[in-house]
């Protein structure tokens, strides 16, 4: 059983289905909160001796707390110590792959710059040009902010206000402990969280100021002709920061998470001022039409907007005199370098050693991040209702499963963390005795490498995803090509009901050959045909498409602060 994301709407555009309005000859600047790199810091301490390395990806650690305990051995022996950083393409990560367009085939084959944080390692200012300087070799151009500030902008309002809210998600109440026996209930109960003003306006404060920082950067960037492509919910304000000085800048903006229904998305302090930040871009992007119609709403019901199909099955809202395009389009995954990797050596030893430490075992799998709305405790559950009712199966499948720990929302991922430990526990003294050994084999990581992903996809006969509420999820688009012609079929069903998701694991289990390859055939055409490079030239040409007419029209700045907005006006126009 896995879950992909569904057929597309039928107003959603299919990749090829764009005007062929962009080139690789055109120059693009691709703004994102992570630049798709990792990078490594390694002291070298010259009288000990000793190397210390610290990389973008150890995020297992308080960044903050690490670097001030570094910072203050630097002050006593600095003078013995050498620093070097070392930068390499990032674009196997499986977090980096679901936050940010960072595939580096792009930037080879086309004229494409960079712009973004490195968001997990503090860089001490001293340090700071020498950092930016290996980074121009990527094409990528950093964007340094103080340490309490970046803490208030991702943790406090990217993690714990947007993201949640973009989810459907409102946080009523307090947290709950997590058990699973009621004797061992607490009898205390926690204290309801207050909601603080006076925290949430520095955080939206720390927001604005990054979003800013984003746009100098940019705008020092830029040139006539540039396009300016933004992404996800992190940047919502960069577009109007950068038509302030940039009124004739081609600017797109596109979400890589839902968009909530306008009821949700009301309870947002801020509300109208991300609704305006965005729609100074001229072109807006949706992976999923739903998420498309919510924003359309949203804007209708609060900034009162009108909005209407225009050409190539694109939307148009009108605002401030102008029209802002709003299109759909899915991305896909390289299904090339999926085959390519498979053929290689080293995952071809990863394989024979899955195979031979699950032998004689149907393999389940999955990889979700460790959070609530990626829904383990719910595949556990239901793995363990399905080991109830088949109970023939015990000892022969195992749920292979890797758990990603994402920096951010640290309440959320704590109570995750206990709450998936304690059922694994649960589940595995329940059965260990028949099955002669752990039915679930659940580890968590900081990051699953790309090879490591593909050799379990290659092996596992069932890939199971129970995502509660998501935006791009390439998981099953890999485990499609991975496994070649033996696809378990995409059985959708609804986390939340236990019994559905019982009878898509025993159909899984027990499907026929044919019917494993007639489902991989309906999947394969899709995942193969639209690698991540036409959905983005698809995207680019839509913004070049919905670039502001400056032959024809005249933009003029209206509004203070984040009311600011451009309007367009016929070049012909005159105050009699």
């Amino acid at each position: 059983m896995t879950t992909r994301a569904k057929p597309m709407d039928p107003q959603t555009r299919p990749a090829d289905d764009a005007a062929s309005g962009w080139n690789t000859s055109m120059p693009v600047i691709i703004a994102a909160n992570r630049l798709p790199v990792r990078v490594t810091r390694t002291v070298v301490d010259a009288r000990r001796g000793s190397i210390q390395r610290r990389s973008s990806i150890d995020v297992n650690e308080d960044s903050y707390a690490a670097d001030k305990r570094d910072d203050a051995q630097g002050d006593s022996d600095g003078e013995q110590e050498t620093v070097e950083w070392h930068v390499e393409w990032a674009g196997d990560r499986v977090i980096e792959a679901q936050n940010t367009f960072s595939h580096h085939e792009i930037s080879e084959r086309a004229n494409v710059r960079f712009v973004g944080r490195i968001s997990e390692l503090a860089v001490p200012v001293d340090e700071q040009r020498e950092l930016a300087r290996k980074l121009q070799e990527f094409n990528c151009y950093p964007v340094f902010v103080e340490q309490h500030e970046a803490k208030l902008y991702y943790e406090d309002y990217c993690k714990q206000t947007l993201w949640p809210t973009f989810h459907n998600v409102v946080d009523v109440y307090s947290p709950v402990d997590v058990v699973l026996d009621v004797g061992e209930a607490s009898s205390e109960t926690k204290d309801a969280p207050v909601w603080n003003p006076g925290s949430q306006k520095l955080a939206w404060q720390a927001y604005a100021n990054v979003n800013q920082l984003f746009a100098q950067k940019i705008c020092e960037l830029y040139e006539p002709g540039d396009i300016i492509w933004i992404q996800d919910y992190h940047l919502l304000l960069t577009p109007s920061y950068i038509i302030r000085k940039v009124r004739g800048a081609n600017v797109g903006l596109f979400l890589h998470v839902p968009f909530p229904s306008s009821e949700v998305f009301r309870t947002l302090s801020a509300r109208k001022e991300i609704l305006r930040g965005m729609l100074n871009a001229d072109h807006i992007g949706f992976h999923l039409f739903e998420y498309a119609r919510h924003f359309m709403s949203a804007c209708k019901r609060i900034l009162g907007l009108s909005y209407h199909p225009i050409l190539r099955g694109q939307l148009g809202i009108d605002y401030g005199g102008r029209r802002v395009a709003v299109t759909c389009s899915h991305m896909a995954i390289d299904a090339q370098r999926i085959e390519e990797t498979l053929s290689e050596e080293l995952v071809r030893e990863k394989v024979v050693t899955l195979r031979q430490k699950y032998i004689g075992k149907k393999i389940f799998a999955g990889c979700d991040t460790v959070e609530r709305l990626k829904g383990i405790p719910c595949k556990l559950f239901a793995f363990d209702a399905f080991l109830e009712r088949c109970p023939d199966f015990i000892g022969k499948v195992v749920l292979v499963q890797k758990g990603i720990h994402r920096r951010g929302r640290i309440t959320d991922y704590s109570q995750s963390k206990k709450e998936i430990e304690l059922i694994v526990q649960s589940v595995n003294k329940k059965y260990r005795e028949r099955a002669k050994g752990d039915v679930v084999d659940y580890e968590e990581v900081a990051e699953f490498p790309f090879k490591d992903r593909i050799a379990l996809w290659r092996v596992a006969d069932v890939q199971m995803t129970t995502v509660l509420r998501d935006g791009l999820n390439t998981i099953p688009f890999e485990y499609i090509i991975a496994h070649n012609r033996l696809l378990s079929g995409a059985i959708t069903v609804n986390p939340w009901e236990l019994d559905q998701v019982i009878d898509a694991l025993r159909d899984a289990v027990y499907m026929s050959q044919k019917e494993r390859e007639y489902r991989r055939d309906c999947d394969f055409q899709f995942v193969s045909s639209n690698p991540p490079r036409r959905w983005a030239k698809c995207v680019l040409s839509d913004i070049v498409n919905a670039r502001k007419k400056e032959d024809m029209f005249v933009y003029m700045g209206t509004g203070f602060g984040l009311d600011f907005r451009v309007m367009e006006v016929s070049a012909n126009f005159r105050i009699t």
